[in-house]
């Protein structure tokens, strides 16, 4: 699943700055792995499920500052 994600999450910028949600070169690699990297932290450490906020509140305001910040 961890191979996967890099590749996954490209694909998903990609589109997200085709459809201008974010700006082209906004998320660096180190942020695009983020949302992986944090899952890969809950699941041994919680041994819960891995909690939403991870995109809704940590990646995506993250994703649309930057964007913003590069449009102005």
């Amino acid at each position: 699943m961890f191979e996967v994600i890099p590749d996954a999450m490209s694909v998903i910028l990609r589109r997200a700055a085709d459809r201008g949600e974010a700006a082209p070169g906004a998320v660096s690699p180190r942020i695009a792995r983020m949302p992986a990297d944090l899952v890969r932290h809950e699941m041994p450490l919680t041994d819960r499920p891995v909690p939403d906020e991870i995109v809704d509140e940590l990646f995506l305001p993250l994703v649309r500052a930057r964007s913003r910040n590069l449009r102005d």
